[in-house]
């Protein structure tokens, strides 16, 4: 699960595109397919975002998500778009899925975040 955002009351949206997790939670699929729920602060034990990236073609690209055997990924790199087809979603941006096999040095960038009204210590 990711940390997403808070609503005036303190209540935090958290997100997952794991489906077994969203059954579990309750979570409600939006329009793109990523399950959502509004979850009480006090009911979350630790605030954390994980970005996941990798390389294609030796240039670095995030991994918004994972389905069956392709990643949904995002570039700044040209080549990789152009390459492998991606969409142009703006200047420098390039967006869409790639087959697993083509990503290489996969890795998870955890950072734990402390929200704004929850105090330490």
């Amino acid at each position: 699960m990711v940390y997403e955002s808070y609503n005036a009351v303190g209540d935090v949206l958290l997100s997952t595109d794991d489906p077994l997790i969203a059954a579990e939670l309750n979570f409600r699929k939006n329009g793109d397919g990523e399950f959502l729920a509004w979850v009480p602060n006090s009911e979350v034990a630790e605030f954390f975002r994980e970005t996941w990236l990798g390389e294609i073609d030796g240039r670095k690209v995030v991994i918004e998500c994972e389905r069956n055997d392709e990643y949904s990924i995002n570039t700044q790199s040209s080549v990789v778009g152009i390459r492998w087809g991606l969409r142009q979603v703006d200047k420098m941006d390039w967006a869409g899925r790639v087959p697993k096999t083509a990503c290489t040095n996969v890795t998870c960038q955890r950072k734990n975040i402390i929200p704004p009204f929850r105090r330490q210590g």
